[in-house]
């Protein structure tokens, strides 16, 4: 019986050393498990960081090209107003065009006439002579 008991001891303190392990290995893995649980809040706080910054930067590059939107949409602005007034000036110049080119059409009219006039009466004096009998001295 003296050998069961030493063997039940045995088995015991066996079981002791293994359940000492256990608990040791259980501590390690514990800590493994904290660390990695630090190195992922770590990670995730630099993620959120860097996020963060990617986002900032995003934002500033659409506050850049929203003014370079702005800066253009008020060239184009300006270049309508002035395209506006370059066309009033080109309608009055048509105009003005036009009744210059009326006023010259009336004048050519006119001269025209003084020029068939003045024709028909050498005309007619070229007839009235050529009717009229020579007379010899």
């Amino acid at each position: 019986m003296a050998g069961l008991a030493k063997l039940s001891e045995q088995i015991v303190d066996c079981q002791r050393r293994k359940v000492e392990q256990l608990c040791v290995a259980g501590k390690r893995a514990n800590s493994a498990v904290g660390g990695l649980v630090k190195k992922c809040q770590q990670l995730q706080l630099r993620n959120c960081r860097d996020g963060g910054l990617d986002l900032s930067r995003q934002i500033e590059e659409m506050k850049r090209r929203g003014d370079e939107l702005n800066k253009s949409l008020a060239d184009a602005h300006k270049d309508v107003a002035k395209l506006t007034v370059a066309k009033k000036n080109v309608v009055q110049y048509a105009d003005i065009l036009l009744d210059n080119k009326k006023f010259i059409l009336a004048a050519m009219k006119e001269e025209r006439k003084k020029a068939r006039a003045k024709l028909m009466q050498v005309h007619l004096r070229r007839r009235f002579l050529e009717k009229r009998p020579i007379h010899h001295r």
